[in-house]
């Protein structure tokens, strides 16, 4: 027997309701035999295979290699032996050896202290933009499944984030340098696990 899709996913409990069912189809995050749907009213047999996407950790994942880039530009330039105060770069949130615009130029790839610089600033993006990804998962019970490996990505998040400080208040001494190195790999490694875990079939 064939039925809307909206209410497969509400049958299926996969939606609350017909209207978080039908945005959840609009915005592209339902796929239905492997095909992504954006119409509510198609009719699909009812022992159909749906997968609920979560993009977000993927995000997250781009970010973290971004992320991880950067920290071998930081020490490709020796930048955490310098500034070596946290959470301000010595008296201010700014390096005071380099001006704002240098951020949009190419000198931001040569200057040890704009490295630091965006290198802390995308740590912080990724702390605020994961705790949005536990609050989503938490929050949604059709994301439970996602809830263990999310908690492991936190945990290892916050090591990475203390692993940072402590390289750079100790001037990145080799132990805590190769620590904060191991330790992106490990994040690195949660991370795809809970973006492989990252789909529901039903």
């Amino acid at each position: 027997m064939k039925k809307r899709a909206d209410l497969l996913l509400v049958e299926q409990n996969l939606a609350e309701s017909i209207s978080k069912a039908q945005a959840m189809i609009m915005a592209g995050q339902v796929s239905i035999e492997g095909k992504i749907i954006k119409k509510y009213g198609e009719t699909y047999s009812s022992d159909s295979n749906i997968k609920i996407s979560f993009y977000l950790p993927v995000i997250f994942l781009i970010i973290l290699i971004l992320q991880i880039s950067l920290g071998a530009f930081v020490s490709g330039l020796d930048a955490g032996q310098i500034y070596r105060t946290w959470p301000l770069m010595n008296q201010g949130y700014f390096p005071n050896d380099s001006i704002f615009s240098d951020l949009f130029s190419l000198k931001v790839f040569e200057t040890p202290s704009l490295v630091q610089f965006i290198h802390r600033n995308v740590a912080y993006i990724m702390l605020v933009f994961f705790l949005v990804i536990l609050f989503i998962v938490f929050k949604n019970d059709d994301l439970a499944y996602l809830r263990k490996s999310a908690i492991w990505v936190f945990l290892f998040l916050l090591l990475q984030l203390f692993l940072g400080i402590l390289t750079i208040i100790f001037g990145a001494q080799i132990f805590f340098a190769s620590m904060h190195q191991l330790g992106s790999i490990i994040l690195l490694t949660a991370t795809l696990i809970l973006v492989f875990k990252n789909s529901r079939i039903n």
